[in-house]
């Protein structure tokens, strides 16, 4: 039956020509990007369909070429919004069938105008497939109809008539798209792409602007941080600690200038605070920071330069890695030297391969969270060897190991380590302050004192 429905939709699509989104002929590929098929539970028809629209409400209120993917999403975000409110658009949604909840990507709002990794390559949303050029808005349109059947004439009637509806009506949608809406989101693509570019030349790895928002919300369809929306309630905005210079930087597109917090080449950032304070959000949010957000994502602030490396502790087979610059000698059970070593990692053994790994490619950052790392190669010990080096003594006796790249951490009790920062962000209710290096020392210093008296007592 696959076959043969898909062999009955190359005899529809011709029909559909002349519709307000018709048929995107010159990118069609039948059972590649263009198909119907019946499910898996055989209720459902399901079908995929590159549409073309020429006069396009989105290129019309597209104010700079530059930011087209900015008007894509702008004009896919309205037309999901009319799903539930148009019967003609049911289709995208899959409703009326008896499984709706398997076509939920096709609606779900999404907050990414541009990822290079083909994150959330299920949501409808800018990319290969959904694009605008000279030509028109070109996008993929996929969805579900209740199984009508073998592909007798009265069914592909019925199919006829459905698709042929839906391409007037994501017509008509996208006809009405605001075009304030297209204009803010253009810009705001042209001010991530801008600052990106201008980030190597000014010594910055990653940028956060001042009133960002970075926490998250997940569903069902965006369960990772990248892709997920901005959280709903109380949600307190990332600013840079007055006691920090703040960065600034202009806004190509939108215009005005924007500050924040800069991470800079060879800096050490550490990012403490409590449990639960927002460490790893920040994280999330400074690797998110490759891609471009649309407006009211929260993240349209944060820009970070493509290759930052997030390490973290592991077991896997180790194949000529270098551990030299954590080890001096090798654990029983691995075999070769700690330039080319073989076998079984620890967890230790594998960050420190990763860590090195990055240098040696000149990543612009390393990156890791306390929670997921080694810290018996974070941190010393009281039984701490001669033939382990933790990073926090690498960090104050041989920095010139890591060159240019700089190192991000969140940490809650690796004290040793956040004393060799550069720079302290220090979460507390969830707002951002900084401490001074010289500061926090002196904090640790008194500590330790204390702990030592309880010790003895």
């Amino acid at each position: 039956m696959t076959e043969t429905w898909n062999a009955a939709l190359k005899n529809i699509v011709p029909t559909l020509i002349g519709c307000r989104a018709g048929p995107d002929t010159k990118h069609i590929t039948y059972s590649a990007n263009t198909y119907c098929v019946r499910s898996h539970s055989r209720d459902e028809l399901r079908f995929c369909l590159p549409l073309l629209i020429r006069d396009n409400g989105a290129g019309a209120a597209c104010p700079d070429d530059r930011g087209r993917d900015g008007a894509v999403w702008a004009a896919l975000e309205h037309i999901k919004r009319q799903v539930p409110q148009v019967p003609a658009l049911a289709p995208v949604g899959g409703r009326g069938t008896r499984h709706p909840r398997h076509c939920v990507a096709h609606t779900e709002p999404c907050t990414l105008i541009c990822t290079p990794d083909g994150m959330g390559e299920a949501l409808w949303k800018p990319d290969s497939n959904n694009i605008l050029d000279e030509t028109g808005l070109h996008i993929t349109v996929r969805g579900a109809l209740p199984y009508p059947g073998a592909p007798t004439d009265p069914a592909q009637h019925e199919v006829h008539e459905a698709l042929r509806e839906l391409c007037d009506a994501i017509g008509d949608a996208e006809a009405a798209v605001p075009p304030q809406q297209v204009e803010t989101a253009v810009l705001t693509s042209i001010d991530q792409k801008f600052l990106r570019r201008r980030l190597p030349e000014e010594g910055v790895i990653s940028f956060i602007a001042d009133g960002s928002l970075m926490a998250r919300k997940e569903t069902d369809v965006r369960n990772h941080y990248r892709i997920e929306g901005p959280k709903e309630g109380i949600h307190i905005p990332f600013f840079c600690p007055e006691k920090l210079t703040p960065a600034e930087f202009d806004c190509e597109g939108s215009g005005g200038s924007i500050t924040g917090f800069a991470i800079r080449h060879r800096e050490a950032v550490a990012i403490i605070g409590s449990n639960a304070e927002g460490k790893t959000t920040i994280i999330h949010g400074i690797l998110s920071g490759v891609d471009d957000h649309a407006p009211g994502d929260g993240r349209e602030g944060i820009v970070t330069r493509h290759g930052i490396e997030r390490i973290a502790a592991g077991e896997y087979g180790l194949k000529g890695a270098d551990v030299s610059l954590f080890f001096k000698s090798l654990p029983p059970g691995v075999n070769g030297t700690p330039k080319s070593a073989h076998g079984t990692g620890s967890g230790s053994l594998v960050m420190a391969h990763e860590f090195t790994r990055a240098c040696a490619h000149r990543a612009p950052a390393i990156l890791f969270d306390e929670d997921t790392a080694a810290n018996n190669l974070l941190i010393p010990s009281s039984f701490q060897t001669e033939d382990v080096t933790p990073l926090s003594e690498v960090l104050h006796h041989n920095r010139e190991a890591l060159g240019d790249t700089a190192l991000i951490f969140a940490a809650g009790s690796s004290d040793m380590l956040v004393a060799r920062a550069d720079t302290i962000i220090r979460l507390k209710d969830h707002a951002t302050d900084a401490i001074l290096p010289e500061e926090f020392r002196a904090h640790l210093q008194d500590h330790l004192r204390q702990a030592l008296l309880s010790l003895n007592e």
